[in-house]
């Protein structure tokens, strides 16, 4: 009886201690890596809904919600943060009279959405609230149908470079280039700084390509945070490399903010005997997207490297139609003054090329 008991229980008492010693090493190996591996725990706090939006959005929210105060303090009304507290009718009844007045002064319809959407990013018990004036912004939509941004041609960025380049200003050639390449928004191309570009021969990149890394993207919260655009064309390459490649890594490319440069490219339409609003930055992004889709570029490519996710947003943007009745509506002046800039200016990016080859 005895012998019995001990052949039973023997394998369990050798093989319980073999068991409570793996589990404590498991347990000491887990509070040995979670510290390394997690970091360290930070307190929590209030968490503000607001910053779910984008650096270049509470920018313009900022502006579209100042612009509503003056327009209330020109008008005898109280602050918007009064008439929040008292009623949201009210709201509706004040905000229905600023569209009426932004659609009176002709400003772009672009106006409208945008303080509604800033109204409600500064009072968010306003959300769902807003009707009345949604349907104000509905109204003028229908009665005067918005304009899709107008593509840059070819010629016109060549001329537009052109310009830079006469003035002094290759940074600014090179800038275009890259925009019109990289398929970059106006917000992007104001924010790059030359650690955000990677060239052929920096220091610790041997690809024969460029990159362009786009920080702080208008699609972060739908897409990837951080986003990068593979340069290829060798002229662009050039141009970024003889204007920024001895620059510090924390150096601005360009303008620090979309006002100066637009205010550079009315400068510049206004020379090449173009209208001053006939083209925006934003038609950079638009004007590669649709030279690429004309040159034969296939469309997963092009969504590729526009960094967009729907179809639909991609064919906004190319407009082959437009670009083309873009280029016939220009002046004979204007077309003649483009061609003989083109003349000048295509055979010193070969050059420029070829020396960094």
């Amino acid at each position: 009886m005895w012998m019995e008991f001990v052949s039973w229980s023997l394998p369990w008492l050798l093989v319980t201690p073999y068991c409570c010693a793996r589990r404590c090493v498991g347990l000491l190996l887990m509070a040995l890596i979670t510290p390394c591996t997690a970091g360290p725990r930070r307190p929590r706090v209030m968490l503000d809904l607001r910053d779910n939006v984008a650096t270049v959005t509470k920018h313009r929210y900022a502006q579209a919600y100042q612009a509503v105060q003056n327009w209330l303090w020109d008008n005898g009304f109280p602050p918007m943060g009064w008439l929040v507290s008292q009623s949201t009718a009210m709201v509706n009844e004040v905000l229905m009279m600023y569209i009426q007045y932004l659609y009176d002064e002709k400003r772009a319809y672009t106006h409208a959405p945008y303080t509604l959407a800033a109204i409600q990013h500064f009072h968010r018990s306003l959300h769902g609230q807003l009707r009345p004036a949604w349907q104000s912004v509905k109204t003028w939509r229908h009665a005067e149908p918005g304009e899709l941004r107008a593509p840059i041609p070819l010629g016109v960025l060549w001329g537009l470079m052109a310009v830079a380049l006469a003035t002094r200003s290759s940074g600014m050639a090179a800038l275009l280039a890259l925009a019109y390449h990289c398929l970059l928004r106006p917000g992007e191309l104001c924010r790059l700084t030359r650690g955000h570009l990677r060239l052929p021969g920096d220091s610790g990149w041997h690809a024969a390509v460029g990159m362009v890394v786009v920080t702080d993207p208008k699609t972060a919260k739908i897409a990837a945070r951080v986003q990068h655009v593979v340069i290829h064309d060798k002229v662009v390459l050039a141009l970024c490399r003889s204007s920024w490649g001895a620059l510090p890594p924390g150096v601005r490319l360009g303008p620090t903010n979309t006002h100066e440069l637009e205010k550079w490219f009315r400068w510049a339409l206004k020379l090449l005997l173009l209208r001053e609003n006939q083209f925006t930055p934003a038609g950079l992004r638009a004007g590669g997207a649709t030279h690429d889709y004309l040159a034969g570029s296939p469309v997963e490519r092009l969504m590729w490297r526009g960094r967009w996710s729907a179809l639909t947003t991609l064919k906004h943007y190319v407009q082959e139609c437009t670009s083309v009745l873009a280029t016939a509506s220009m002046p004979v002046a204007t077309q003649h003054r483009l061609a003989i800039l083109e003349g000048m200016l295509v055979p010193y990016l070969d050059a420029l090329t070829g020396s960094w080859q």
